[in-house]
């Protein structure tokens, strides 16, 4: 919604515009068509806010977002607009604009300026759709003013991405020269105090020395501060060789970037060719060749201590693997032992079992001789009887024999087992008629 805070901010957007620098002025009548812009979106803005309250809901939203949308954009690429105009052949503009809008970091944001574009064109097209879509005739009126500010900025963004299509070049360029520049801004401002055409220093050499030494090490890096000699010389032909590609390239569409170019270059060059004469420069390459063996020596070492220690890590796996095997062994050594007295046990209750059947038998053997006795009294009555009782002892006393027997030839083998059969009862004595 357009509120008195909206308002006021346009207000502050466009005093601060008419508050820019005199040396970013490059163009007055541009800078006031800029401003005048920016006081214009203020006074409609103004109106706005002096009817908002008769328009409808969706209609105020609408016109409070389309207007945050139109004042963030405009307050971003308003230096860009000031400088570039609408009405002009965005391909005729001379270096001095081009440079101004280079200045201005417009190359740098090329996403933003493609972003704000497409933002400009929805709300373009909903305030549109808005004024088809109202019967108000106050609605229809608010949103054609708001509408007619955001054709007119959205032609600003058009002109301004033609002009970056059309000069790619240059502001790819300017942009690799303004990196150098301000890269090594130290560098080329002490060259231009102090160093003549020829590489003489102009004042005091243990002065200059000491100034030079600071101004190396300000790098930071620590090659900078073990070798800073060395490697300024290093960075520096880097940065010349970017410079010396760049100028064949400009140097017939954009001649006075160019030679801006070519004068950074030259003083570059020449504080370059000074830092190498320098005996400190042959110090750091010397010092340099002596680190950088001593740090092959280390490194080789480094690679012959990190292989002894892999191999012992080889040889401490292996270990653990046979310490580890050995603990399977002796558990499965345990566990047989273990059976080993399980088995002893089982055999010892099965002697237990078959001493015990023997004195079974032998007792039952006993009893019967002592029955076999008993008859031989009772056959002095009966002989005949007493015959045949003691036919059938003797056969029972075989039988008793030939059982004893084969325990015995069973005692001689591994111990089993088996069910014994109870020997058949003699007959019974029966005395004679």
């Amino acid at each position: 919604m357009v509120n008195r805070n909206s308002i006021s901010s346009l207000l502050a957007l466009a005093l601060t515009t008419s508050c820019i620098p005199h040396n970013t002025r490059t163009n007055d009548s541009k800078l006031a068509s800029g401003a005048g812009l920016l006081l214009f979106t203020t006074v409609i803005a103004g109106a706005a806010y002096k009817f908002h309250s008769c328009l409808s809901i969706d209609t105020q939203k609408l016109l409070a977002e389309t207007q945050k949308t139109h004042a963030k954009i405009t307050a971003h690429f308003a230096p860009a607009f000031a400088l570039i105009d609408t009405h002009q052949d965005p391909r005729m503009l001379d270096e001095k604009t081009l440079a101004s809008c280079a200045a201005t970091g417009l190359a740098r944001q090329p996403d933003e300026l493609s972003s704000s574009i497409t933002a400009m064109t929805t709300s373009i097209e909903s305030l549109k759709k808005a004024i088809k879509k109202t019967k108000d005739a106050t609605a229809q009126d608010a949103l054609n003013v708001r509408l007619q500010e955001m054709v007119e900025s959205h032609n600003h963004l058009l002109t301004v991405q033609t002009v970056l299509d059309a000069h790619k070049l240059y502001f790819a360029q300017f942009q690799k020269e303004s990196v150098v520049a301000q890269k090594y801004a130290r560098e080329i401002e002490f060259a231009n105090r102090h160093l003549e055409k020829n590489n003489t220093p102009a004042r005091d050499k243990a002065a200059l020395q000491y100034e030079l030494n600071s101004l190396l090490m300000l790098d930071g890096s620590d090659e900078a501060l073990k070798y800073p000699y060395r490697t300024f010389a290093k960075r520096s032909c880097t940065a010349l060789k970017e410079l010396d590609a760049i100028i064949p390239q400009i140097n017939s569409r954009y001649p006075t970037l160019a030679q801006d170019t070519q004068n950074v270059a030259t003083t570059l060059r020449s504080f370059h060719a000074f830092v190498v004469n320098c005996p400190e420069y042959k110090k750091n390459e010397e010092n340099f060749v002596k680190d950088a063996h001593k740090d092959k020596e280390l490194r080789q070492q480094k690679e012959h201590y990190n292989a002894l220690e892999a191999i012992e890590r080889e040889r401490l796996k292996d270990e653990h693997q046979r310490l580890q095997t050995a603990l399977a062994l002796s558990e499965q050594l345990k566990q047989l032992e273990l059976d080993l007295k399980r088995t002893q046990s089982s055999q010892e209750k099965t002697n237990e079992k078959v001493a015990c059947l023997e004195n079974n038998i032998i007792s039952k053997l006993h009893e019967a001789i002592h029955k076999l006795q008993q008859a031989d009294l009772h056959a002095k009555t009966n002989h005949e009887s007493a015959r045949m009782a003691h036919n059938g002892l003797v056969d029972y006393c075989k039988s008793l024999e030939a059982r004893l027997r084969q325990l015995e030839a069973k005692e001689q083998q591994p111990p089993a087992y088996q069910s014994v059969v109870t020997p058949q009862q003699p007959p019974a004595y029966k005395e004679g008629n």
